[in-house]
């Protein structure tokens, strides 16, 4: 998986929006989970994406991350779950967020 921009810099409270681009690695079609994990403390994270990957397909999806209002941090990690099939892969993609005043 891969999660663009790698580097973002905003006002806290301004969302980010990001493409997501997930293979699936095998040669059947798999159903695939997709959970983004955002810092705690953070707004609700994006509802999980579930879709139906044919046999070593690619495909960019798009989310959105609302970030907290106020507050200054450098860095901060968002990273992107995956799932294939019922088997969890784990965090496969990470992107940093810094938020300014």
């Amino acid at each position: 998986a891969r999660l663009q921009p790698y580097q973002a810099t905003v006002r806290g409270g301004e969302p980010v929006t990001y493409q997501v681009e997930v293979v699936n690695p095998f040669n059947h079609p798999a159903e695939t989970r997709l959970q983004l994990i955002t810092p705690a403390g953070w707004p609700d994270a994006p509802e999980a994406v579930s879709l139906t990957l044919a046999s070593v397909e690619r495909r960019v999806i798009e989310v959105t991350v609302h970030t907290p209002p106020g507050g200054e941090v450098r860095r901060e990690r968002i990273a992107v779950e995956l799932t294939f099939d019922g088997h969890p892969f784990g965090q496969q993609a990470e992107a940093l967020i810094t938020l300014r005043r």
